[in-house]
């Protein structure tokens, strides 16, 4: 048998630890590749052609028409503008709330400990569970909320059925399932600060808003800089909150009334995995990869600029 010779860096104690490093690797790296790294690259490619999957013997490379076909497609731009106002919505408002919860837990008492427990509690309920309880709260003549508005002498509101409520709706319901996860980080960045920098400012006369505002807020920058955008992030990606409580059977692309809570992942969904069309689904994709990766560029790049 051939004299097989390790590389240099293989020999001795460092190149056994370095080959026992690779081999304790080896199955995390296999199965990381394989449904992970593949599947990007096989999105990519199935972007480039007209995959349909009632006839996939007929698939051909159409290069960039997927990608062109997006400027024309009108359910690209209201998709696209029932994200951003589910965004805007449920980021912004949301991380104020996280905010202001976050400085209500942070105290010893055994209330601030109940409010961190109560607070957590939405978070861990899978969010189809939360979609359905609260599909029951919005019902329409026997919903808990509209019950509470007759009993004050107010009419039934159609929550999920009416096109000025029905995004507004899903928001207040994604804040609530969200809002005591992000609270509890901010939490623990506030209490990452050191308190004698809270005391050498209340020493010189500053007020709970005044340190809020100088000492606070500034020191909690980067911990409010990951909270917006995992937050960003997740919010682009809505999608079985709003399917769960606003699609019926038989649409094609839900986002019920009107399209008004058509998110683009539904879109992406609808395209490739109900009209069978997985070109222009990966396309799609690839799309809202590009635009999550611009805006969280941008919030990078301002961040940065106020260090």
């Amino acid at each position: 048998m051939p004299n097989i010779r390790l590389p240099r860096w293989l020999r001795g104690q460092a190149g056994r630890e370095t080959l026992a490093a690779l081999a304790l690797l080896a199955p995390y790296l296999i199965i990381f590749i394989v449904w992970q790294i593949y599947p990007i690259f096989y999105g990519l490619w199935l972007s480039l052609t007209n995959l349909d999957l009632l006839s996939p013997g007929e698939t051909q490379f159409v290069g960039l028409d997927n990608y062109a076909r997006i400027f024309s497609d009108e359910f690209v731009g209201i998709s696209l503008l029932n994200t951003l106002y589910f965004t805007a919505g449920s980021v912004l408002v949301g991380t104020v709330l996280a905010l202001v919860l976050a400085l209500a837990m942070n105290t010893t008492s055994v209330g601030g400990r109940w409010l961190k427990w109560v607070c957590f509690v939405p978070y861990i309920v899978t969010t189809s569970a939360s979609a359905i309880i609260w599909q029951r709260i919005y019902a329409g003549r026997y919903g808990i909320l509209n019950q509470v508005l007759n009993g004050v002498g107010l009419p039934n509101i159609a929550w999920l059925e009416n096109t000025h409520t029905a995004m507004p709706a899903v928001i207040v319901v994604a804040i609530w399932n969200e809002l005591g996860y992000r609270a509890l980080i901010l939490l623990a960045g506030i209490q990452n600060i050191s308190m004698e920098v809270q005391e050498s400012a209340m020493l010189d006369g500053a007020g709970r808003w005044a340190r809020l505002r100088y000492i606070t807020l500034p020191l909690l920058r980067p911990i409010l800089f990951f909270v917006l955008t995992m937050a960003i992030i997740g919010s682009f990606q809505v999608f079985s909150l709003v399917l769960v409580m606003t699609s019926q059977w038989g649409d094609v692309y839900g986002g019920n009334p009107l399209y008004r809570t058509l998110t683009i992942v539904m879109y992406v969904y609808a395209q490739a995995f109900k009209l069978l069309d997985m070109g222009y689904g990966a396309a799609l994709s690839w799309m809202l990869f590009a635009i999550i990766m611009i805006v969280t560029l941008i919030q990078m790049k301002a961040v940065g600029g106020q260090e």
